[in-house]
């Protein structure tokens, strides 16, 4: 039996869903792997510049609310 595991934040349940990469989604949006790995993982959390630019790139689907402390309750 294979064990998943629930994503961490409403971005990276997307990514996964949408079959997008860390490294496709740092080009989409024009910032690194590196970061779009530590805001997936809620490590931390975007400015409002790259907030605006997920927002664009997931089509509305992840706002800037997404990364507010009581989005992720």
């Amino acid at each position: 039996m294979t064990k998943t595991s629930k994503p961490k934040t409403k971005l990276a349940a997307w990514m996964k869903d949408n079959g997008i990469t860390d490294a496709d989604l740092a080009e989409m949006v024009g910032t690194s792997r590196e970061q779009i790995n530590r805001v997936r993982n809620g490590v931390s959390s975007p400015s409002w510049g790259l907030a605006a630019k997920l927002k664009a790139a997931t089509r509305g689907v992840i706002t800037a609310d997404d990364f507010l402390p009581d989005a992720a309750a």
